[in-house]
């Protein structure tokens, strides 16, 4: 009789068990459907469907829209696009001189290397800049069009200039594209490192370009604004305040006299702002494979790519090339200088 009364109390042991193992894998399970990853900022989302109704920016052979870039995290943009080659007007005068690519409208075709993934808002303003400004400003010091826009990247799921637990970059939204060097139709490349302090025209172009930047981004960093960005523009479309009109230049850059204007000896266009550059070390770098807080972002107030108080940040890390390559993409357009080609 014990004996059998023991049985029972460990059989209905067992069933408590495996009744509370059971309830809290139902609670578990109930937990994880509750669960809400967290999701972008609404204002990116209505800038975004804003700027596709808009009609600001149109497919082309060479502008495509992909599919959706759904994390990790937060990171990125309901409607990218796939920009291999913008169209831009060109000088009557030089359209006939053989080394443009036009379209059967007679537009300029500018390639963009590597292939830019931006959203849809970006597309537009880096369309306006480099159709216009940066069009009108090689004329200007060069006399002829750029035919090539050189980039660093576009699109790429990380923190802020790379360091493991700063705020996600704007480049994770698809919302920021660093410039590196411009190929003229002569085949000539300005880069950004070698002429912000080189020959007259080309800190002329450049400073002209940033200036003018200013007024189509809300983010332009330059060299001398901090460590990182001795080599190229970093320009984004962050949101620095709540109504979103608050911008970020740096260095200051005044708009340069235009070679006519200047003396046969012009003096140096240089800001008197320093150019930092990298010092070795990687004290400051991510280690390969360090993780970051994929949604983490920044209050919109002080939101933005600075180093200042990094100098010695690893400049080898920086690679923001993180473009989704896929079947879809718009066809890379190759320019040869001094070749006549048309899509007509």
């Amino acid at each position: 009789m014990l004996r059998h009364s023991f049985t029972l109390s460990v059989g209905r042991r067992r069933l408590a068990t495996l009744l509370a193992v059971a309830g809290a894998l139902a609670l578990t399970v109930t937990a994880c459907g509750s669960f809400r990853r967290e999701s972008r900022p609404v204002w990116r989302d209505q800038a975004e469907a804003t700027c596709m109704r808009s009609g600001k920016v149109r497919e082309s052979q060479y502008v495509k829209i992909t599919k959706a870039i759904d994390g990790p995290g937060i990171c990125g943009a309901n409607s990218p696009l796939k920009v291999a080659a913008l169209a831009a007007p060109v000088a009557t005068d030089y359209s006939d001189r053989g080394n443009l690519i036009l379209t059967s409208g007679n537009l300029m075709l500018t390639s963009i290397t590597p292939t830019a993934t931006l959203s849809c808002p970006m597309v537009s303003a880096v369309d306006e800049w480099l159709g216009q400004d940066v069009q009108s400003a090689a004329m200007t010091w060069f006399g002829q069009p750029v035919i090539e826009f050189i980039t660093y990247g576009s699109f790429a799921c990380r923190p802020m200039n790379h360091r493991s637990g700063a705020r996600l970059s704007e480049h994770s939204f698809a919302n920021a594209i660093d410039a590196k060097a411009f190929r003229l139709a002569d085949g000539r490349t300005v880069s950004v490192e070698k002429g912000w302090r080189g020959r007259a025209d080309e800190q002329g172009f450049l400073r002209e370009i940033t200036h003018l930047a200013c007024n189509r981004f809300s983010t332009v960093l330059a060299p001398g604004s901090d460590a990182l960005h001795y080599n190229h523009l970093h320009l984004d479309l962050a949101r620095h305040n709540a109504r979103g009109d608050r911008r970020v230049c740096r260095p200051k850059v005044d708009m340069p006299a235009p070679p006519s204007a200047m003396p046969a000896e012009p003096p140096p266009l240089m800001s008197s702002a320093p150019v930092f550059k990298p010092v070795p070390g990687p004290r400051l770098a991510p280690a390969h494979g360090s993780s970051f807080d994929v949604n983490q972002v920044g209050d919109g107030e002080n939101d933005f790519e600075d180093l200042r108080n990094e100098p010695d940040f690893n400049g080898k890390y920086f690679d923001v090339t993180g473009s989704i390559p896929s079947k879809d993409d718009p066809p890379v357009l190759r320019q040869h200088p001094g070749r006549q080609k048309s899509n007509r």
